[in-house]
This record gives structure tokens, C-alpha cells and sequence, in this order.
């Protein structure tokens, strides 16, 4: 649990239970995190010998039938399930606006809401932010991972075929939420790079990835085939780790949202009022 989440439940645990008659409202729990991603593909061959070892393979690419692809549509605020054979978007219900409309009613005498009341909408708000941010892909001016990505442009050996960051509520590690990656550009009905990635925690954060690299193909060739890259990974939050193939490789952070500084300091400040 992050240091803020400590401090949040301390107050609510301690000043305003003995202070209040009011129950303070459930906080929010720490299971929100940001994750940000680098994926690159080598431009030479490290190892040409090593590279002629890599098994190539043909068969047809299992996605998970639960696979999520992110939220890029601004009409919705959170991922949307994929069928896993086709990676199409489902169809989504009508909404007949017409009627649905509601006759106004006139507004009741607003009462002073409590202290306990007041953090409540604090909290519903954040949480309501955070789902609004969840799996959409962060502004670039906050990557974390900018310089590594400069320096993997700038050696002329990579090319970053994908940088994003995004939010959201990590599960349990029996219960991952694969997320969809498409990378690169297109070569035949598949892309560059392609595949899924999940972030789950159990005593540590883990990350689950199943990527696949297409070469380019020759001639002759009626299927390239691919080259894949599978690894669970244990990971403590804020540290970069690395996950390595001869022809690509996966840079990833994963960290804590951390509930804004005035959030804190308005939910203290309502803890030390006195109970309406």
C-alpha cells in the first residue's frame, strides 16, 4: 500500500471516527497503477548466428478470447472486449436519445452536506477521473520512458515502433485483462509486431507478455511466419525492466497512482471538522 493510501486510512481510522458520529466514506483502494511501455525493433542482427536460431513459426497466433483492445474513442471511457478471432470491435446497442427524456422536477432545498458527505463526493470524483483515464493512452508530454526512447532512435541500431503510458486498476494475478498490441506497420492481414500484454499482482507486480515479430517476407515466401516472444516478468513498481529478444525487445515501468496532494490535504482537513 503507497504511502498516501497509509496516510488516508490513518485518517479515517483515527480523527474523524472519534470526532464524528458520521461513518467517513471508503476510500480508494491502491490497486490503480500507471504502466508505460516501449516496444523496439532491432534494426541489425546482434548476433547473426543466434538470430539463424530462432525457431520461425507457423501456426496460427492464439489470442485470448478475452482480450481487450485500448480505449482510443473519445465517446467511451473505458476498454472495449475484442472477439478474439477477428479483433473486431462489437457492435454497440442504440441509444434512441428521442426518448429518453425526463420531465424536470423541481430541485429540493439542498441541506449542508457533513463532512463526511463532502469527502465522499471528493472520493466518487477522483474515482470518476481515474476511470475516465483508464485505458486511454496518456498525453506524450508525460512519458517517463522519453530518454530511453531517444537513445534506442538515436544509435541508428532500433527503431520504436511503440510508446505509450496508460492507467488502470491492475487485478489479481489470477485474473489478467490481456490487453491488444499492434505495433510497426502492416505486412499481409497482421502487423510488424503484434500480440497481447497484462499487468497483475499478487505479493509483486507481474507482467505477462506474448508478443509476435513478422520479418519481412522474402519473394518466394507465401508465409513469412513469426518469431515470438513469451515471458512472465516479477516486477517492484518504479523500476525499469527489460525484456529481450534477438530481433525485438519490451521496455516497461509500472507505478502507483498516487491521489493528488490537494485531494489529501481537503480529506485531512474535513477529518478535523467537527461532526454536523
Amino acid at each position: 500500500m503507497s504511502v498516501v493510501y497509509r496516510l488516508l486510512t490513518l485518517i479515517v481510522s483515527g480523527s474523524f471516527a472519534a470526532a464524528a458520529a458520521a461513518d467517513f466514506p471508503a476510500l480508494p483502494n491502491d490497486s490503480w497503477y500507471r504502466v508505460e511501455i516501449v516496444i523496439f525493433e532491432r534494426l541489425a542482427d546482434v548476433d547473426p548466428a543466434s538470430t539463424q536460431e530462432i525457431l520461425v513459426s507457423r501456426a496460427p497466433r492464439a489470442y485470448p478470447r478475452d482480450v481487450f483492445a485500448f480505449d482510443d474513442d473519445a465517446s467511451r471511457a473505458a476498454a472495449y472486449a475484442l472477439d478474439a478471432e477477428t479483433r473486431a470491435m462489437p457492435a454497440l446497442p442504440a441509444v434512441d436519445i428521442a426518448n429518453k427524456s425526463v420531465q424536470a422536477q423541481p430541485a429540493a432545498p439542498a441541506a449542508q452536506p457533513t463532512p463526511a458527505e463532502r469527502a465522499a463526493k471528493l472520493i466518487a470524483d477522483y474515482q470518476s477521473q481515474l476511470q475516465d483515464r483508464a485505458f486511454r493512452f496518456e498525453p506524450g508530454n508525460t512519458l517517463l520512458l522519453t530518454p530511453e526512447d531517444g537513445r534506442l532512435q538515436r544509435s541508428n541500431l532500433y527503431r520504436v515502433v511503440f510508446h505509450r503510458a496508460w492507467v488502470q486498476p491492475v487485478p489479481d494475478r489470477d485474473q489478467l485483462r490481456p490487453m491488444l498490441i499492434q505495433a510497426g506497420e502492416r505486412i499481409g492481414t497482421g502487423w510488424r509486431i503484434e500480440g497481447f500484454l497484462g499487468v497483475t499482482r499478487g505479493r509483486y507486480l507481474h507482467l505477462d507478455t506474448r508478443l509476435w515479430y513478422t520479418p519481412n517476407p522474402s519473394p518466394d515466401a507465401e508465409d513469412p511466419g513469426y518469431m515470438e516472444l513469451r515471458e512472465q516478468r516479477r516486477m517492484r513498481s518504479g523500476e525499469l525492466h527489460y525484456l529481450d529478444h534477438p530481433k525485438f525487445g519490451v521496455l516497461a515501468r509500472v507505478d502507483p497512482i498516487q491521489p493528488p496532494d490537494t485531494l489529501v490535504a481537503e480529506l485531512a482537513r474535513l477529518a478535523a471538522l467537527p461532526a454536523q
